[in-house]
């Protein structure tokens, strides 16, 4: 059994890499182990609960309600390419999603859409969220600088 180091941003897993099954089974489970990728899920989770709690239904909650499943979408999709530039590039997409999602919010809070009580916390959860992303974003970068360097 192998064992992959453990840094700041992923859980501690240990993946058994002895036939072409596992080594698919646990490609497809690493997303689930980027601290990041959970974070947004829940995020997600929250937005859309959100969103259909307002019981509205106009463009506005649609796009909130895929501006929020964008995240965790593009987190997944970054683990596949767990190294290089495809790597980076869906995560600057999952933080331009970030973006997206407070515009979308401030617009559902100042058409009504939204409560002002669960607008703070959501827009809280969504800049919380979005700060760390940042900080995995250059860390990343920092990473795959060095190893061009070399």
């Amino acid at each position: 059994m192998l064992k992959r180091s453990c840094s700041v941003f992923y859980i501690m897993d240990s993946v058994l890499l002895s036939k072409k099954e596992d080594i698919s089974r646990s490609a497809i489970a690493k997303f689930r182990s980027i601290a990041v990728w959970e974070i947004g899920y829940n995020l997600c989770l929250s937005l859309c609960r959100a969103a259909d709690a307002s019981q509205k239904y106009n463009p506005i909650i649609d796009a909130l309600r895929m501006g929020a499943a964008e995240i965790p979408v593009n987190l997944s999709k970054s683990a596949s390419f767990r190294k290089g530039r495809k790597h980076l590039m869906y995560l600057r997409a999952a933080f331009i999603s970030t973006k997206k999602l407070s515009t979308l919010l401030m617009l559902c809070h100042d058409l009504g859409y939204i409560p002002s009580d669960q607008f703070i916390h959501l827009n809280s959860k969504v800049n919380d969220f979005s700060t760390k992303l940042f900080k995995y974003i250059k860390y990343t970068s920092r990473k795959i600088k060095a190893k061009k360097k070399k």
